[in-house]
Parts: structure tokens; C-alpha cells; sequence
């Protein structure tokens, strides 16, 4: 099913031929790192940042790295130096730079993006969902995505949440952390593979974490990592949803970047309440976002924005709760719902340029 195009409604001559010019350059520029994220995320698949970190090379020396074909990596190698993404020497090898083998070649850096082309490419793949679901208003689950999908998240948050979950965010919130250290019960809603369950139950050996999603392939995923991490003794993972996970009594609950994206956040977050014990907390994560549209004229609001429709509202709306939020939702709306759902305390505990964190308290 495809829509029909139509005709402007203003003339072209109308338009000042200038401005014309240079809106053409902006669109232009952004059809270019389109194209260009394909080749980014394709390098992250075969391994071929890393093999370039190793040392300079020419086409033939990454192929013999890389086990790939020298032509076509003549291309992206080509690609590469045009897009600013690699530099050449005076023998004509590729080769990356410390910065740039901090984004593209490093997934322990916090600064690690090459994974994270892996998910926009999931916007391209994914558009007969997107057209039908604009077109007949339905709800397109998560789990009916493309299976880059679910690895593309977890590697666009995952550096992260290994920078900042337990260096900073944890010891932002009021005694959790000590708490953590003297042991306590955990429970990670919608936590995808795994990534910030097994990074507390790293850092927290005394208490004892379920993680929970409602995507049985991340979950499978998640006890896997478990296991490679050597947390399995007091990690467990289990599908369901943040509004029907077992247990009471949690000293935690955490949510990182998953609320916005459920159909009865309020219902989930009452959920969530009721079954933290009298004194225990509740860890919020969102998407970086201010009050206004205006104010998220960003990097970021633009990457989040541009999401929203192809994941995020249609997920909620499949799931047919009275909310869809988005994801760039304000701390004012979070408040609000959070309150509905019996939390008589929020704040916004800390922040980093692409997240907020938020405490609240039965």
C-alpha cells in the first residue's frame, strides 16, 4: 500500500533561488550519511573497523585481515577517507586515528557509535512496516522488526551504560548504592541482551539481579551473556513485560530507555511501585529531551525524533495502552505520570548529553 504524491501547493518560483541553494546542500548532505551509514554499519559487521585499527593497510593488506574482497574494499575504504572517517599516508594506506578508533573501532569506549549505524539501518529495512502503519495506523510490535533491531540497540547504548551506569548514575541516587554493595534484590524491565543487568551484577556482587523483556531472542541472548560474563549464579533472565514481572520487595527496579516506548506506562509504573519494598527506588532512564520541540533542536533530538515512528509510537500503539509518549518525552510528563501512578517523589538525579536519569520513590 502506497500513498499518492501531489503537487505543491506553492509555486516553485515563489521560492527565493538562494535559499533554494543552500536547503539543497543541507538535504543533499543528509541523503549523503545515509548512504554512508549503510558502509558503517557493514564495517562493523565484518569486522573491518577493527582490522583497520590494527595498523595502516592498503585494500589488499585489510583483505588479507579481513577475509574480504580487495575491490570492494577498495570502495569503502574509498568511502571512508571522502567521509572524513579515516585518514591516508604518504603511501597511500588507510589508516584511523586515536579519535576516530574511539568512535568507530573501540565497542569498550563510551564514545563507540559504529555499532549504533547498525539500528539506523533498521529504519531503511523496516519501511514497509513504517508505510503501512502511516498509512493504516496500526502498531507495529517490537518484535516484528528486522533482527538488527534488537543487536543495534544494544550496541548504541551499551557504551553507555558502561561509562556512566555504575560510575555515575547508580551513586546519583539517594543510598542505592550502598545498598547495592551490602546486597539486595534488583529487577532491569526491559533490558534487551542484558548489557546493564550484567554490568551491576558485575560491580554489586552481593546482590542478586532479574533482568526481564518481552522479546524472547534478546532474552536468550541476555543468559548467554550471562553465563560468558560469569554472573549466572545471581543473574537470571525472564520474559515479561514491566507491568506483570514476578517478585515484591526489590531494594531496585530499573527501566534505561525502554518506559517511553510501552502502551500503559503508568500501569507499568504502578507495577513497578508495588513491588519495591517500603525504602526501595526506582531508576528511570530516558532519552535526553527538554520541554519544548524547541528545545530539542539537536544531534540528538534529531536521531530520537526521526526513531519515534518507526519503533517507538508504533510499539506503544500495538499495544493498544493510552499512551503512545514517543521518545523525547519532557521531565514534566514523566512527573505527571509517575505521580498517577503513586510515586509521591521525582527528581532528575543526574544527566549525560544523550540521557537523563531520573529517581523516584513510593
Amino acid at each position: 500500500m502506497t500513498a499518492t504524491p501531489t503537487a505543491p501547493t506553492t509555486p516553485l518560483t515563489a521560492a527565493d533561488p538562494a535559499e533554494v541553494e543552500r536547503f539543497l546542500g543541507a538535504v543533499a548532505g543528509d541523503v549523503a550519511t545515509a548512504f554512508h551509514a549503510a558502509s558503517v554499519a557493514l564495517g562493523d559487521k565484518l569486522g573491518l573497523w577493527a582490522a583497520l585499527a590494527q595498523a595502516p593497510a592498503t585494500a589488499g593488506e585489510l583483505a588479507e585481515r579481513s577475509d574480504c574482497d580487495a575491490r570492494y574494499l577498495q570502495d569503502w575504504l574509498a568511502a571512508q577517507y571522502v567521509s572524513g572517517y579515516c585518514e591516508r599516508t604518504d603511501d597511500g594506506r588507510f589508516r584511523l586515528n586515536p579519535a576516530q578508533v574511539a568512535v568507530l573501532a573501540d565497542p569498550s569506549a563510551p564514545t563507540y557509535l559504529a555499532g549504533a549505524a547498525v539500528l539506523a539501518g533498521v529504519l531503511h529495512k523496516d519501511d514497509a512496516l513504517a508505510v503501512e502503519a502511516f498509512l493504516t495506523g496500526i502498531g507495529v510490535p517490537w518484535s516484528a522488526h528486522h533482527d538488527d533491531l534488537f543487536r543495534g540497540t544494544d550496541r548504541l547504548f551499551r557504551p553507555g551504560y558502561a561509562a556512566n551506569l555504575v560510575a555515575a548514575w547508580i551513586p546519583a541516587l539517594d543510598g542505592v548504592a550502598e545498598r547495592l554493595a551490602k546486597g539486595t534484590t534488583v529487577l532491569d524491565a526491559g533490558c534487551g541482551y542484558g548489557a546493564s543487568t550484567i554490568l551491576l551484577a558485575q560491580a554489586y556482587p552481593a546482590s542478586e539481579f532479574l533482568g526481564v523483556d518481552v522479546h524472547p531472542g534478546s532474552i536468550q541472548a541476555a543468559r548467554e551473556r550471562a553465563v560468558e560474563a560469569g554472573v549466572a549464579d545471581r543473574v537470571r533472565f525472564a520474559v515479561a513485560g514491566a507491568a506483570d514481572y514476578p517478585g515484591t520487595g526489590y531494594g531496585l527496579v530499573c527501566v534505561l530507555d525502554a518506559l517511553h516506548d510501552m502502551g500503559d506506562p503508568v500501569g507499568a509504573a504502578r507495577h513497578i511501585r508495588e513491588s519495591l519494598a517500603p525504602d526501595g527506588a526506582f531508576m528511570l532512564v530516558e532519552p535526553m529531551a527538554g520541554e519544548r520541540l524547541e528545545d530539542n533542536v539537536s544531534v540528538v533530538g534529531r536521531m530520537f525524533y526521526s526513531a519515534a515512528p518507526f519503533i517507538c509510537r508504533p510499539h506503544a500503539r500495538s499495544e493498544g495502552g493510552p499512551h503512545e509518549l514517543g521518545n523525547q518525552v519532557p521531565d514534566s510528563t514523566w512527573r505527571e505520570l509517575l505521580a498517577t501512578a503513586g510515586f509521591t517523589r521525582f527528581r532528575r538525579a543526574t544527566e549525560t548529553p544523550f540521557n537523563r536519569v531520573f529517581e523516584a520513590r513510593p
